[in-house]
């Protein structure tokens, strides 16, 4: 199976050339935007509710910081009415588009969620959209 990854040789070619120049690539830092991420860290126990089925589902979401404190990483598991379901999570702050992103994959699809959006600081709510 031949890869193509042209981020990962983006990245490489940026890194050969600082090394060559003599100077250490420069790591982001976590910013304001990875700190409001950061009050999301913990393990949580979770309602879900579907429109689909009617009634309730509980679950557990365990989030941490990782990836030198730029990504939210999220686990979630829940029985969806009997069915068991896992999901995966990663949340950031992309600063050239000056949005929120998400990354959400699951057990019940092969095909990833890719949202952006905004925080509201006066009603403290996050709005993410996907296409």
């Amino acid at each position: 199976m031949n890869w193509h990854a042209p981020a990962a040789f983006s990245l490489t070619l940026i890194i050969f050339a600082a090394a060559a120049a003599g100077q250490q690539p420069e790591v982001p830092k976590p910013g304001p935007e990875q700190a409001l991420l950061q009050e999301m860290v913990g393990t949580w126990d979770c309602t879900v509710k579907m429109s689909e089925t009617p009634g309730e589902s509980k679950g557990t979401s365990v989030s941490r910081m990782g990836l030198a404190g730029q990504w939210l990483m999220t686990d979630f598991e829940a029985d969806l009415g009997g069915l068991p379901f896992q999901g995966h999570g990663l949340d950031s702050y992309d600063r050239a588009k000056k949005k929120y992103v998400s990354i959400w994959v699951d057990s019940m699809s092969t095909s990833p969620i890719v949202m952006e959006g905004d925080y509201d600081a006066r009603t403290k709510t996050m709005t993410m959209t996907d296409e």
